[in-house]
């Protein structure tokens, strides 16, 4: 809703004025003054978006009342009331930013259009504002308050309270997929609270995850309650569950880190406990701390994974698991476990494997359905089982025939060298014919084509950089003979290397 206060000393057009702006869809009348002192007061107690004001009145006439609002850094937008011998004092106000004005006696359909420029200006600096502040936010999250300037303070502080509400609604999904449920939460946030008429929020995405911010009023639990219900149930209706986590409520701008960290770590608390919605507050752990930093050290875990070590990598994961069950809440070692997930799903894509296993990878989503730390674990292992044995699977079959992408990844590392059809089909175990065969099917292209190619753009970028002779850089790519490199150079390009060269110095 934009808010309105207007101001005229003749009660018929003030009257006129509130009733005109009461009858319009999306606007909401404040209060009505009858001079600028009392205007002043009102403008600065209720903070409106709107003032129309006459510019010849008691107390203060409306240049003045201008003047002293943006002097008290007052943003409402200003439209005067101007009749034809006022036109000279209207011109005056721009400087203090008025937005519009409007002439005597006024028409409905001029105030109407007036009412439709306003609402469009009043929406992009609102929009505008909230972009802001969730910029804001999302800096005072990372790095505390004391990173932010005077401007973002303020920004910030005009808010007064805050609740943090941290909302995974991704259901299985991961990778962009899981960016576009992500993107429709924090839309659907959006929308219901436009739609409520709560102005003052902050909604955006973090590392998958979106992030609602509550102000004012929307902090107290009813009004909680009631938000996540919606997102549940929109989130239900698209088929993703959703958890939610809630933090305690912020007095302070400092504390803001605080409440996201609790909402956070509630969330993840939630997934483990399977329960949709989960307080901070009312987590049993005596010893949860969202501001004491849990460091999981799965070096060893790491090491094991890379060795390809499938044992060696469960006992490590068990060992810390177990460490951590002592020392820390569920959500903390709920942390590990997918932190030690995606090592795996890291090592699966530079290894050795299929294409389907790249593409469709076991997930996390596995994790998060398990119904305690018990099963969590044992789904953990089960899925590293899966991957290392697909793993194995592909690198035999890998070490029998090789691969059309391990062979150009070779050809790009040895073309400078005396390289041929046959070196590389004994790296790979390939028949000749069939080789060739098959690599023309694939590039469009012969070996030897390929392999000129490559060191013909290689040697191109040696010349432009004017630090090699021509001798040098035919050695380089794998040219023997500067003679025999400059005549293929110039079938290639047209050119001959120095004349290349030469565009280039």
């Amino acid at each position: 809703m934009i808010r309105v206060i207007a101001v005229d000393d003749e009660k018929t057009i003030r009257e006129g004025i509130g009733r005109f702006v009461r009858e319009t869809e999306g606007f909401e009348l404040l209060a009505t003054c009858a001079d600028g002192g009392e205007a002043y007061d009102k403008i600065l107690a209720k903070h409106p978006d709107l003032v129309i004001c006459d510019i010849i009145m008691p107390v203060f006439d409306g240049i003045e009342l201008i003047r002293k609002c943006r002097e008290a850094e007052v943003e409402s937008e200003f439209v005067l009331l101007s009749g034809y011998s006022e036109f000279e004092y209207a011109r005056a106000a721009i400087r203090y930013g008025v937005l519009d004005y409007i002439n005597k006696p006024v028409n409905p359909d001029a105030l109407r259009n007036l009412l439709d420029n306003v609402r469009r200006v009043v929406e992009k600096k609102t929009l505008l504002k909230k972009q802001l502040q969730s910029s804001v936010f999302e800096k005072v999250i990372e790095n505390g308050s004391s990173e932010m300037g005077r401007a973002g303070t303020a920004l910030i502080s005009e808010l007064h309270s805050y609740r943090v509400l941290v909302i995974n609604g991704t259901g299985d999904e991961v990778g962009e997929t899981a960016q576009r449920l992500t993107a429709d939460t924090v839309a659907f946030c959006e929308q219901m609270m436009k739609k409520a008429a709560h102005e003052e929020y902050i909604a955006y995405s973090r590392k998958n995850l979106a992030v609602l911010v509550l102000t004012g009023m929307d902090v107290l639990e009813h009004c909680v309650e009631n938000i996540c219900d919606k997102i549940l149930s929109n989130a239900l209706g698209r088929g993703y569950p959703a958890y939610i986590g809630i933090g305690d409520t912020a007095r302070e701008m400092e504390e803001i880190p605080l409440s996201y960290r609790m909402a956070r770590a509630a969330m993840y608390e939630g997934q483990c406990q399977r329960s949709r919605v989960c307080y901070f507050e009312r987590l049993p752990y005596s010893y949860v701390s969202p501001a004491k930093t849990y460091s999981l050290d799965i070096s060893d875990v790491i090491h094991a994974i890379h060795l390809g070590d499938l044992e060696l990598a469960r006992s490590e994961a068990e060992r810390l698991t177990a460490y951590y069950r002592k020392t820390a809440p569920p959500y903390v070692v709920y942390s590990f476990i997918l932190k030690c997930m995606q090592e795996v799903l890291e090592y699966v894509g530079e290894s050795v494997v299929s294409e389907q296993l790249c593409n469709t990878p076991p997930t996390p989503a596995d994790l998060s359905t398990a119904r305690d730390l018990d099963t969590l674990l044992d789904r953990f292992h089960k899925i590293i089982h899966q991957l290392f044995g697909q793993i194995k699977k592909e690198e035999k079959i890998s070490r029998i025939g090789g691969t059309m992408d391990e062979v150009l990844g070779y050809i790009r590392l040895h073309y400078m060298e005396d390289i041929s059809v046959e070196k590389v089909c004994n790296v790979f175990y390939f028949n000749p014919s069939y080789f060739s065969a098959l690599f023309k099917s694939k590039m469009d292209c012969n070996f030897n084509d390929y392999v000129t190619q490559l060191r013909i753009k290689k040697a191109k970028e040696l010349l432009q950089s004017g630090r090699y002779r021509i001798n040098e850089v035919a050695v380089m790519v794998g040219y023997h003979s500067p003679r025999y490199f400059s005549k293929v150079f110039k079938s290639r390009t047209g050119e001959l290397p120095q004349e290349y060269k030469g565009h280039f110095l």
